[in-house]
């Protein structure tokens, strides 16, 4: 048993490796005549694989050809197919501009037998199955290894007669070593020979799979149908190589564009075989198709383009290969020599109509050269458009076509009526008819053309209704039971009017009515036997109303819409001068007097009423804000208002000391618009306003600069900053000058009291406009020459208090350094700058108490070097 197991195993591997060559195949037959139970056929099956040499026992000697019944897909029989010969299909020539060459070849694997098939109607479906695919295929869903194949052919049936069993099925013609270079125009021939003259029409169609790899070279194939292959995303069975390709339905000839990506590509096509109008049979072809790393120059026009809106044409190498680098037009004008271009997509403009003759040459003077040609047809004034006429869905709609054509003759038509639900909504006549089945939104296509070969397409929407259309302007009116009345329909066809008493043109779209009282009227249209009714009431007044509104006060200038309550339907105000329209039912009033009457008179045909309305105007109150005002920053500003009326505010009111006073003051550190709103008691319902501007001057900075210190008998340069114009300093003892922004200080032994040892100067520096600010400076005097003292001792607790130790300098111009060291002679902290110290931190570290030693070297005022040493302690 375990034998066996193992015997097995190494099998399945060995078919297993020899199904990763297959690249394809598909199946054939011929009729050799009637046997004992039915037709006798030669049944061939084509099995593709790659060129590489194959592994001991990797070509099977024998398949296995399974036959359904199609009249209920139940196996008939088995066929073993032994395998007859194997040839290469091997591309050996090469367009010497394909760079690089790529290897394309098949080996080609034919197996034979024979079979006879009982007659049935329905015919049968023959099988034969094999997996696995190779891996990486570009366009199936990975993994792509694990797929099988199955490659399948029809045979007919006497369903539609019974000499058709006697069939020789397709045999395609085995040109299958095109070159296919990534991103370039290709062509494939994929186009069969019926030795029996069937009609055969082409198609993209899925690749079928089958088998599996437990079961990799089934005795007996699944009956049909059968699954396609799963195609990456962007792929499909009508799209194998994920660009825009298509295939000639007469011819078998697939043409496109190759993918921009190399690799391998299923493409498979279904021919189907009809004779005398009957689909008899079908068959399959699949291929793996190797688009290769390469590219090739070719030039590629349509064969023809016709503008019949303008004189220009725009034109376009339809080949994308990557291995062109120069283009040649010649727009086809045979009496110029310099209607050319160099540009890869240019636009050129023709003098006069015509039919021109247009070349393109890529990579000109160049060994790997392309050429190819195209008619242009120049006839402009071809302007497509057609009219529709009908009533409603069950009446015919006519359709006449309305082109213009400046050079030839309109024709070629081609309707389309925009039923989706039928087959027979087209026409080729100029003029057409069509009844709708239902109403509903058509959308109606006409393609048109003309003897010099323009075509175009004009699309219109066509909205068919159950009934035609009738529209009335109103459908409930008003009027005097002494007048007449003209009702008014809108529509296409035959009017009646009911009631038909007391009406005039009862027949008409536009009838004359005179009723005593309310009553409705009916209109029916009728427009080529399509209905539609629709209704209006006419309301019957002996008399009319009209209240002009209640009387009422406004500011004055302002405007009032006078809003009269009323049947009428016309209208007319007096007073008109301060109208803005007399005659609206609703004029706006501007009355200027202190009071003014209104009246309006109201009609409605000949009924009329009469009312008015009084219209007071009380003027605003007066307001003044006061003049603007210009203050320096952090100053006060004066606010003076006036007003005659009984209440007023300031705003905004956070900057306002008092917003109900009208003498106050605003603080504001930036330039203000303040407004002061007044209202009054007298009737006039809207508060009135006026503003000031309250413009802040620029904030006047001043700094007299660091406290410092000095020692008798040195000059100390002050060094004030200020946008200050004017300066003043204060006390002026030892000054060069107290009028300048930075005097220089001189003090004798004799000049400070004694036990005096720092002076505080105040500098005021004050604009033009003004505006002053004052700052201090501390100036320490030693009576001794120049020195530098360091403390014994600091406390870095952050208390405010001796956090910082440094030199505290006296006579001093620079520093040259300040060196702390710790006990193991490191030093832990240095500066140059007067006035910078070490806050006891060492690389993050708040130390701890300890002693340390310091190095200080400075120039005083005279030059001369000091240099002082110490210790000191930190206390924690």
């Amino acid at each position: 048993m375990k034998k066996g197991l193992i015997l097995c195993l190494l099998t399945f591997c060995a078919t297993a490796v020899s199904a990763l060559h297959i690249k394809g195949g598909w199946m054939y037959y011929e009729y050799t005549g009637e046997g004992s139970v039915g037709a006798k056929y030669n049944v061939i099956i084509k099995v593709y694989r790659d060129c590489n040499p194959p592994n001991p026992g990797q070509n099977d000697a024998q398949i296995s050809v399974t036959f359904f019944n199609n009249v209920d897909r139940s196996l008939y029989t088995n066929m073993n197919a032994p395998l007859i010969r194997q040839y290469p299909l091997d591309k050996t020539n090469f367009n010497d501009c394909i760079n690089p060459k790529p290897r394309v070849c098949y080996v080609v694997l034919e197996y034979r037998g024979t079979v006879e098939l009982p007659h049935n109607t329905e015919g049968y479906t023959a099988a034969f199955q094999r997996c696995c695919r190779i891996s990486g295929i570009v366009n199936v869903a990975p993994p792509s290894n694990s797929l099988g194949n199955t490659y399948t052919i029809q045979f007919p049936g006497t369903k539609f007669n019974t000499d058709y069993v006697k069939n020789n099925s397709p045999v395609f013609s085995e040109k299958d070593t095109v070159v296919v270079c990534y991103s370039s125009d290709f062509e494939l021939d994929y186009s069969a020979v019926d030795a029996d003259g069937d009609s055969l029409s082409y198609s993209l169609s899925y690749a079928l799979d089958g088998a599996s790899q437990s079961l990799p070279n089934p005795a007996i194939s699944q009956p049909p149908p059968y699954g396609s292959l799963t195609y990456s995303s962007g792929f499909s069975a009508s799209n194998p190589f994920g660009s825009n390709i298509s295939i000639g339905s007469k011819t078998g000839i697939i043409k496109g564009i190759s993918p921009s990506r190399s690799g391998e590509y299923v493409l498979a096509v279904l021919v189907k075989e009809y004779r005398n109008g009957f689909l008899i049979a079908e068959t399959r072809k699949e291929l793996h198709v190797n688009v290769a790393p390469c590219s090739l120059v070719a030039a590629k026009l349509p064969e023809t383009l016709i503008n019949c809106s303008s004189f220009s044409a725009s034109f376009e190498n339809e080949s994308t290969s990557p291995a062109i680098n120069s283009y040649y037009w010649d727009f086809g004008v045979s009496t110029l020599t310099t209607d050319t271009s160099s540009l890869p997509t240019p636009t050129y403009v023709y003098a006069d109509t015509g039919i021109y003759k247009v070349k393109l040459l890529v990579n000109r003077f160049s060994t790997c050269a392309d050429s190819a040609f195209m008619e242009v047809r120049i006839f402009p004034g071809f302007s497509p458009g057609f009219t529709t006429d009908g009533a409603c869905f069950s009446n015919p709609f006519l359709f006449t076509d309305t082109t213009k054509s400046t050079y030839g003759t309109v024709n070629y038509w081609r309707w389309d009526f925009g039923n989706t639900n039928a087959s027979n909504d087209s026409s080729r006549l100029p003029t057409a008819s069509y009844r709708y089945p239902t109403p509903g939104n058509y959308s109606i296509t006409l393609e048109v053309g003309n003897t010099k070969g323009c075509r175009d397409t004009v699309i219109s929407n066509l909205l068919v209704s159950d009934k035609p259309s009738l529209k009335l302007p109103f459908r409930d009116t008003l009027i005097c039971s002494i007048d007449s009345l003209m009702l008014r329909a809108i529509g296409t066809g035959n009017f009646s009017w009911l009631p038909n008493s007391r009406i005039i043109n009862a027949n008409t779209a536009t009838p004359t009515v005179f009723p005593l009282k309310t009553t409705v009227y009916s209109v029916l249209l009728n427009d080529r036997g399509c209905l539609a009714t629709d209704s209006v009431r006419v309301n019957v007044l002996d008399f009319i109303a009209v209240n002009a509104g209640p009387d009422t006060t406004i500011c004055r200038t302002d405007g009032v819409v006078l809003k009269p309550i009323s049947q009428g339907l016309s209208f007319l105000w007096s007073p008109s001068v301060t109208l803005n329209n007399a005659r609206l039912k609703n004029p706006i009033a501007s009355p200027v007097s202190n009071q003014t009457t209104y009246t309006v008179i109201a009609n409605l045909g000949k009924c009329q009423a009469t009312d008015s309305v009084i219209i007071k105007t009380i003027p605003y109150p007066t307001v003044n804000a006061g003049p603007d005002t210009t203050i320096c920053y952090g100053s006060a500003a004066l606010l003076q208002g006036s007003t005659n009326g009984s209440g007023w505010q300031w705003t905004p009111t956070a900057l306002i000391q008092n917003s109900r006073q009208l003498f106050t003051r605003a603080n504001t550190l930036q330039t203000t618009v303040f407004t002061l709103t007044a209202t009054d008691t007298l009737g006039c319902p809207k508060p009135a306003t006026d503003q000031v501007v309250v413009t802040v001057l620029p904030r006047v900075l001043v700094n007299a600069g660091r406290d410092t210190t000095m020692v008798i008998g040195q000059s100390l340069q002050l060094n004030a900053i200020t946008n200050g114009t004017i300066y003043r300093w204060t006390p002026p003892l030892g000054l060069s000058n107290t009028n300048l922004a930075n005097p220089v200080v001189t003090l004798g032994p004799d000049v400070l009291p004694t036990g005096q040892d720092q002076i505080k100067y105040f500098l005021t520096a004050s604009t033009s406009a003004g505006c002053s600010a004052t700052d201090d400076i501390i100036v320490k005097i030693f009576r001794t020459g120049p020195s530098i003292f360091v403390p014994s001792a600091f406390t870095p607790n952050s208390d405010g208090l001796n956090d910082v130790i440094k030199p505290i300098l006296a006579g001093i111009r620079q520093l040259d350094y300040f060196r702390i060291y710790n006990r193991y002679g490191q030093i832990v902290f240095e500066t140059k700058q007067i006035g910078s110290g070490w806050n006891g931190n060492i690389a993050g570290n708040n130390q701890g108490t300890n002693a340390f030693v310091y190095h200080c070297q400075a120039v005083d005022y005279l030059g001369k070097t000091i240099t002082q040493s110490g210790t000191f302690v930190l206390i924690k």
